[in-house]
């Protein structure tokens, strides 16, 4: 069976994706592009499934190869850049919680893993008298948490409103957008109001596509599986982005940080 193999970085990857090779599966989209890790999958007991899954969102933390086309990593001197970015202005917000705000938003998945986020650290900053210094935004609000509300993500206006919402009277917010294909109006919409107000917002936004894919997504473990897309990646780039910036913060966290270098 393919895969199960050692990459030269950090940590158990197999070798780099054959799907990022010029002229792969060619005629595809980028979305539809089968991952050579996972070809055999059906020949799989449950336990070498897990493993090959593994193994892809592997994949996130190889470095990059010349040779192959420009798709970044986590790794990539551009994404530890921009993370080390985003860290500070948390840091600044995390120390005036009256005035400032960390906002997560995203539709479906990404919504719910926006409050996944956002309360898991609200809770690891909650003490007397403090104020939650995250919230998250959702299309169709709460009730998205637990049932799907088809349609509201292609909403630009309503991601707006959403977002005027919950910063109102604040000064100063991190508005962190996750669209993993950069394909949802709802975010997109709230993107563009950050952008036209940069006395409040310091606008980021979390996604897998060069610009010109931005309607499609990277190459998944399964196969136009939608709901797999960049989930994993997503978490460790905003978790890794939360932890540091509270630690540097001087709050003590009950879990091991993972460590980004301050030469990036």
């Amino acid at each position: 069976m393919q895969g199960m193999k050692k990459y030269r970085h950090v940590i158990e990857t197999p070798d780099p994706g054959r799907w990022e090779l010029a002229g792969y599966e060619a005629a595809l989209p980028i979305s539809e592009k089968s991952n050579p890790i996972t070809w055999e999958l059906d020949q799989a007991d449950p336990m070498q499934i897990i493993q090959l899954l593994k193994e892809c969102d592997a994949e996130f933390f190889q470095e990059e190869e010349e040779t192959l086309l420009n798709y970044k990593r986590r790794y990539s001197q551009s994404v530890l850049k921009t993370m080390t970015d985003i860290i500070s202005n948390m840091q600044e917000v995390l120390k005036d919680p009256e005035n400032g705000l960390i906002v997560l938003s995203g539709s479906g998945m990404l919504g719910r893993l926006a409050f996944l986020i956002a309360i898991s650290f609200n809770k690891l900053l909650k003490g007397p008298g403090q104020l939650p210094r995250y919230t998250y935004i959702i299309a169709g609000g709460d009730r998205s948490l637990v049932m799907s509300q088809e349609g509201l993500e292609d909403s630009a206006l309503l991601g707006t409103e959403e977002l005027r919402k919950v910063c109102d009277g604040k000064k100063k917010v991190v508005f962190i957008g996750i669209s993993c294909g950069l394909s949802a109006p709802f975010v997109a919409g709230q993107l563009d109001f950050c952008m036209n107000n940069l006395d409040i917002f310091l606008p980021a936004l979390v996604g897998f596509n060069p610009v010109s894919m931005a309607s499609r997504h990277l190459p998944e473990g399964i196969c136009d599986s939608s709901w797999m897309k960049g989930r994993s990646a997503t978490k460790i780039l905003l978790e890794t982005e939360s932890e540091v910036a509270v630690h540097k913060n001087g709050t003590t966290l009950p879990s091991v940080l993972v460590w980004v270098s301050s030469e990036h």
